[in-house]
């Protein structure tokens, strides 16, 4: 529910409903991570968010999601040692996965060119886990981070 009263603008309507998922089940590692992201794109309260995310990655270690976009927001906030820290974590998680489907279907996600990205950005990431994967990358080579893709490829 707060995934879709956010898409509509309703951020305060949508808080209080991750709220609520988070209260009925405080372990449930989705709603943390969703608040996170509706606390720091759309109110700009960054503490509370990076409090959220790492609720989120307490829940779930498995995800590289939540630590992505911690690391994004410790990268705003000028942190970027435990930015870089964080993205490598969610790297190692990630760094498998290939490419679905499309022009570069098998390739490793980690590997795709930037202008291949920068056409999802422009024209939106798929849902699910995929286009979270692709938004990482995405953010990682817009941002010059590239470098820290370089030992899951010495790795395979």
């Amino acid at each position: 529910m707060g995934i879709l009263l956010a898409k509509l603008d309703r951020n305060e309507e949508a808080e209080a409903a991750y709220r609520k998922a988070i209260e009925l089940n405080p372990k449930w590692a989705t709603p943390w991570y969703c608040l996170g992201n509706l606390l720091q794109d759309r109110f700009k309260r960054y503490e509370s968010a990076e409090e959220s995310y790492r609720k989120a990655i307490a829940c779930d270690k498995r995800s590289p999601f939540p630590l992505a976009n911690l690391a994004r927001l410790l990268a705003l906030a000028k942190r970027d040692d435990e930015a870089s820290e964080l993205y490598r974590e969610a790297l190692k998680l990630s760094d498998t996965r290939e490419m679905p489907y499309g022009k570069y279907k098998g390739r490793l996600i980690a590997d795709l060119p930037g202008d291949y990205l920068n056409w999802f950005a422009r024209e939106g990431f798929p849902d699910g886990e995929i286009g979270r994967l692709l938004a990482l990358m995405h953010e990682i080579d817009h941002n010059g981070l590239s470098a820290l893709l370089e030992p899951l490829r010495r790795r395979s």
